[in-house]
């Protein structure tokens, strides 16, 4: 497990992520934009 820091809107955040996802989390974050945010039901609270 790693850290990250992650902002939405200037407002950093510290989150604990499994080692897979830290070192691709640029994959991560385009898929949930590009893929996740679009297709699933539950994005309508992140729109």
């Amino acid at each position: 497990m790693k850290y990250v820091l992650l902002s939405e809107d200037n407002n950093p955040s510290v989150y604990l992520v499994p080692d897979i996802v830290a070192d691709n989390l640029s994959k991560y974050c385009i898929e949930f934009c590009d893929k996740w945010l679009q297709e699933s039901p539950h994005a309508r609270w992140y729109l």
